[in-house]
Protein backbone atom coordinates (compact mmCIF):
# COMPACT_ATOMS: atom_id res chain seq x y z
CA UNK A 1 0.00 0.00 0.00
CA UNK A 2 1.08 3.57 -0.61
CA UNK A 3 0.73 6.52 1.79
CA UNK A 4 -1.47 8.42 -0.67
CA UNK A 5 -4.05 5.61 -0.41
CA UNK A 6 -4.69 6.53 3.24
CA UNK A 7 -7.12 9.35 4.05
CA UNK A 8 -7.23 10.24 7.78
CA UNK A 9 -10.64 10.87 9.30
CA UNK A 10 -11.71 13.56 11.81
CA UNK A 11 -8.68 15.25 13.43
CA UNK A 12 -6.05 12.67 12.51
CA UNK A 13 -2.78 13.24 10.61
CA UNK A 14 -0.67 10.76 8.64
CA UNK A 15 3.01 11.46 9.28
CA UNK A 16 6.28 10.19 7.77
CA UNK A 17 9.07 9.81 10.33
CA UNK A 18 12.56 11.21 9.79
CA UNK A 19 15.38 8.79 10.53
CA UNK A 20 19.03 9.26 11.45
CA UNK A 21 21.75 6.94 10.22
CA UNK A 22 24.58 6.56 12.67
CA UNK A 23 28.07 6.47 11.18
CA UNK A 24 31.50 5.82 12.65
CA UNK A 25 34.28 8.35 11.92
CA UNK A 26 35.57 5.92 9.28
CA UNK A 27 32.25 6.11 7.43
CA UNK A 28 30.76 2.75 8.45
CA UNK A 29 26.96 2.65 8.74
CA UNK A 30 25.68 0.99 11.94
CA UNK A 31 22.18 -0.28 11.02
CA UNK A 32 21.29 -1.73 14.44
CA UNK A 33 21.64 1.70 16.04
CA UNK A 34 19.28 3.63 13.74
CA UNK A 35 17.43 6.12 15.88
CA UNK A 36 13.78 7.04 15.63
CA UNK A 37 13.47 10.79 15.73
CA UNK A 38 10.32 12.61 16.75
CA UNK A 39 10.20 14.91 13.71
CA UNK A 40 7.83 14.15 10.87
CA UNK A 41 6.57 15.36 7.50
CA UNK A 42 2.79 15.60 7.23
CA UNK A 43 1.62 13.28 4.42
CA UNK A 44 -2.19 13.54 4.80
CA UNK A 45 -4.59 15.61 6.92
CA UNK A 46 -8.07 14.76 8.25
CA UNK A 47 -11.04 17.03 7.42
CA UNK A 48 -11.55 18.37 10.96
CA UNK A 49 -8.04 19.73 11.61
CA UNK A 50 -8.49 23.13 13.29
CA UNK A 51 -4.91 24.47 13.03
CA UNK A 52 -4.44 25.74 9.47
CA UNK A 53 -0.66 25.42 9.77
CA UNK A 54 -0.97 21.61 9.89
CA UNK A 55 -1.01 20.93 6.16
CA UNK A 56 0.56 18.43 3.79
CA UNK A 57 4.30 19.05 3.45
CA UNK A 58 4.71 20.81 6.83
CA UNK A 59 7.22 19.48 9.35
CA UNK A 60 6.13 18.83 12.94
CA UNK A 61 7.31 17.28 16.19
CA UNK A 62 5.40 14.79 18.35
CA UNK A 63 6.00 13.09 21.68
CA UNK A 64 8.05 9.90 21.76
CA UNK A 65 5.04 7.62 22.33
CA UNK A 66 2.47 9.56 20.28
CA UNK A 67 0.20 7.97 17.73
CA UNK A 68 -0.04 4.55 16.14
CA UNK A 69 2.41 3.02 13.65
CA UNK A 70 0.92 1.83 10.35
CA UNK A 71 2.43 -1.63 9.86
CA UNK A 72 1.11 -1.81 6.27
CA UNK A 73 3.35 1.11 5.26
CA UNK A 74 6.39 0.16 7.32
CA UNK A 75 7.67 1.63 10.55
CA UNK A 76 8.26 5.12 9.19
CA UNK A 77 4.56 6.08 9.07
CA UNK A 78 2.45 7.14 12.01
CA UNK A 79 -1.15 8.28 12.58
CA UNK A 80 -1.64 10.87 15.34
CA UNK A 81 -4.39 13.14 16.60
CA UNK A 82 -4.00 16.87 16.10
CA UNK A 83 -3.54 17.37 19.86
CA UNK A 84 -0.47 15.07 19.86
CA UNK A 85 1.51 17.47 17.65
CA UNK A 86 3.61 19.50 20.08
CA UNK A 87 5.45 21.84 17.68
CA UNK A 88 5.82 22.90 14.08
CA UNK A 89 9.33 23.03 12.62
CA UNK A 90 10.19 25.77 10.12
CA UNK A 91 11.55 24.51 6.81
CA UNK A 92 14.68 26.64 7.28
CA UNK A 93 15.34 25.27 10.76
CA UNK A 94 15.08 21.54 9.99
CA UNK A 95 17.90 19.60 11.53
CA UNK A 96 17.06 16.47 9.57
CA UNK A 97 15.85 15.56 6.11
CA UNK A 98 13.26 12.90 5.23
CA UNK A 99 15.95 10.83 3.52
CA UNK A 100 17.98 10.56 6.71
CA UNK A 101 20.93 12.28 8.31
CA UNK A 102 24.38 10.95 9.00
CA UNK A 103 25.42 11.39 12.62
CA UNK A 104 29.09 10.91 13.46
CA UNK A 105 29.82 8.72 16.49
CA UNK A 106 33.12 9.35 18.27
CA UNK A 107 35.04 6.08 18.59
CA UNK A 108 37.71 5.66 21.29
CA UNK A 109 41.24 5.05 20.06
CA UNK A 110 43.12 2.34 21.91
CA UNK A 111 46.26 3.46 23.69
CA UNK A 112 45.14 7.07 24.15
CA UNK A 113 43.99 8.46 27.47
Amino acid sequence: MKPNQYHPTRDFLLLERHTARLMTPGGLHIPATEERLQTYDIVAVGPKIEDERLKVGACCACGKYAGQDLKELGENYLVVREEEVVALVDADARAVSPKGVEVKIPMPVLGQS
